[in-house]
């Protein structure tokens, strides 16, 4: 708490509204941690709206993210739907990859037991953008492997 109490003081004093959306969103992780909801979801509200002020794409999906886990454990299961769809659209339309799947996951999760075809479908396109993650990591792993290989090779030559 700390810490994003530092960084959202700064970023205040800065007027830097790109780091106060992350700090709001951080306050209200930290918050929903030790079941302060209501201070939770103020705080990302206030991140929501900064986020939108200036355009910040990355914020906006994150803590919708976070608005979606807030309401699974307060029972609002609607509206943890509504937040975890708009991060899909947002993180699908702007090629946002560890974001789509963090929201696809929730989607799963949240259709488990009640709607287990849309689970699926979900945990389908979860699974097919991590390993699409997945191996563009391995390609470049192979090819700065590969790289390195030839360097050492024209060394000894």
């Amino acid at each position: 708490m700390l810490y994003y109490n530092r960084s959202y003081e700064s970023a205040i004093a800065a007027k830097n509204k790109f780091n106060l959306g992350s700090s709001l969103t951080g306050l209200g992780n930290v918050n929903e941690a030790m079941g302060n909801n209501e201070l939770a979801l103020s705080y990302y509200k206030k991140s929501i709206a900064n986020a939108l002020e200036i355009n910040n794409t990355s914020t906006i999906i994150v803590t919708y993210i976070a608005l979606s886990k807030l309401f699974v454990k307060t029972g609002n299961r609607d509206s943890a739907i509504l937040y975890a769809k708009l991060a899909l659209n947002i993180s699908r339309d702007k090629q946002f990859k560890r974001q789509f799947v963090d929201a696809a996951k929730q989607l799963s999760d949240l259709n488990e037991g009640t709607n287990d075809k849309e689970a699926l479908r979900y945990y389908k396109l979860a699974m097919n953008v991590k390993d699409s993650i997945f191996n563009a990591a391995s390609t470049a792993q192979i090819q700065a492997m590969t790289f390195d290989e030839q360097e050492r090779q024209r060394e000894i030559n």
